[in-house]
């Protein structure tokens, strides 16, 4: 008896320290591909601020801010531009972005935070 109530414990303990699961980060994955659209259709249509509108006043990532970034988008609009997105950790909301065009190739790995009941990009804060 006391071998079965032990296993008992041992697996509640189990379930409830694992992970989130997949399912937990489909907001965060969703977030995600709504960003990769806006990205897509904001640097093709020259529509940055579509864009801007998912980064945080406060943004800051490996020293560039908001404006930075804003500066960077305009420099990329292109009437054909490729994104990628990967989420590399849904614990702390890290995910990479690829932007391709005819002249330019960049990754950047972001973070977000979740604010309300969606999400915003507030950069690693260095």
């Amino acid at each position: 008896m006391k071998r079965v109530l032990l296993l008992i414990l041992i697996i509640i303990f189990s379930i409830l320290s694992c992970d989130k699961s997949d399912e937990d980060d489909s907001g965060f994955i969703d977030f995600i591909g709504n960003f990769s659209s806006a990205l897509i259709n904001g640097l093709v249509s020259n529509d940055i601020s579509s864009i801007m509108q998912y980064y945080s006043e406060d943004y800051l990532n490996n020293g560039m801010n908001k404006e930075d970034m804003q500066t960077l988008f305009s420099e990329l609009v292109s009437d054909s531009v490729d994104v990628e997105t990967d989420m590399v950790s849904g614990e702390n909301y890290q995910f990479t972005y690829r932007i391709v065009t005819s002249f330019a190739d960049t990754t950047i790995v972001d973070f977000a935070q979740e604010e309300g009941n969606d999400f915003i990009i507030i950069g690693n804060q260095n």
